[in-house]
């Protein structure tokens, strides 16, 4: 990718059900075309009693990311629902957060759970999955045929699926925090093509830029330039 002579700062957050694996290829990308990328791993603040809202926002300040340029945080899948609260520590802490970017991502729910902000029918489903209070990992919740269109590749399908986390139920059953930085100036949503749809008609309707793609939910770990791509020009429009 070719470098840009305008340096951009991204904090790249994976979504809690994943992990970092899934932002690091288009961390590296965004790093080749001259710019800033943190990857920082939610594992350890979701592996303890909560409130998770709070632990995520405290392990991604203290990742120390500096105040000089002015940031751009990026979220993925159920990263949506957090990044209110990571960008309201780091605004508090003298960051400069200047856009937040959603790619294929949940809208906020400030005061509501994710349990809340979904239908009734879908929070059930997914209560049923959980055993003693975890969750299984993601990927068992899909039929095997779709993980494998999503992830073709057979080395990275087993990568990932590998690092997948046991998520604990009452994260999705804790209600979002009130916030008093959000939101930033500029909102983007990037539409990835095979999911995601109601949320990005709800992004559209808040006013939101919006850009769409037909590439994949899990094209950040596929076809980490693409997404970069999609990332820089989300920062140019």
């Amino acid at each position: 990718m070719a470098k840009r002579l305008n340096t951009e700062r991204f904090l790249l957050i994976h979504s809690p059900l994943m992990a970092s694996i899934t932002w690091l290829g288009v961390a590296n990308e965004l790093r080749s075309a001259g710019h800033e990328a943190e990857v920082p791993s939610l594992a350890t603040a979701l592996s303890g009693p909560g409130p998770y809202y709070e632990a995520i926002a405290d392990l991604v300040e203290s990742s120390r990311p500096g105040r000089g340029i002015p940031l751009t945080v990026v979220g993925h899948g159920d990263a949506g629902g957090v990044l209110p609260a990571i960008i309201d520590r780091l605004v508090d802490k003298g960051v400069a957060v200047v856009r937040a970017i959603f790619v294929d991502a949940d809208v906020p729910h400030p005061g509501l759970s994710w349990c809340q902000s979904v239908s009734e029918d879908r929070a059930e489903k997914l209560r049923l999955l959980a055993v003693d209070g975890l969750l299984p990992p993601w990927n068992t919740w899909l039929p095997y045929r779709d993980l494998a269109r999503l992830i073709r590749d057979t080395d990275i399908r087993a990568e990932f699926v590998s690092v997948l986390p046991r998520l604990p139920l009452s994260y999705f059953e804790e209600q979002a925090p009130a916030t008093r930085h959000w939101p930033p100036a500029e909102l983007t949503y990037i539409h990835l093509g095979d999911a995601y749809h109601e949320e990005r008609q709800r992004a559209a309707r808040l006013g939101w830029t919006t850009l769409r793609s037909e590439i994949g939910h899990l094209a950040p770990l596929t076809r980490p330039g693409e997404v970069a791509k999609l990332i820089l020009e989300a920062t140019s429009s």
